[in-house]
C-alpha cells in the first residue's frame, strides 16, 4: 500500500460492517439513477443499524427523499402505506 493510500485510509473513519458492504454501494447506485424512484425493503434486528443505514442512505443519495415505514402490530402492510402515497 503507497503512503497516500494508507494515511487517507486511516483518516477516513471506519464503516459499521452493514455499510461498507458493496452490496449498500449497489444500492446507493441504483437508488440514485432510477428515473422515476425506488422502494427498499430491509428487515433490521437492532435500531441503531436501521439508524444507521437511514442516516446513510439519506445523506447519499440527497436530494431524493428517503420515506421511512415501520412495521409493528398495528401496520402489518407495506403497501397500504404505498397505496396512501
Amino acid at each position: 500500500m503507497s503512503v497516500s493510500a494508507a494515511a487517507s485510509t486511516s483518516l477516513r473513519p471506519a464503516l459499521p460492517d452493514y455499510l461498507a458492504r458493496p452490496e449498500f454501494a449497489q444500492l446507493v447506485v441504483l437508488l440514485r439513477h432510477a428515473p422515476r424512484g425506488a422502494f427498499v425493503f430491509a428487515l433490521y434486528n437492532a435500531v441503531p443499524a436501521r439508524e444507521g443505514v437511514v442516516a446513510a442512505l439519506r445523506e447519499l443519495v440527497a436530494p431524493i427523499p428517503v420515506f421511512e415505514y415501520t412495521l409493528h402490530r398495528g401496520r402489518r402492510n407495506p403497501l397500504e402505506y404505498l397505496e396512501r402515497m
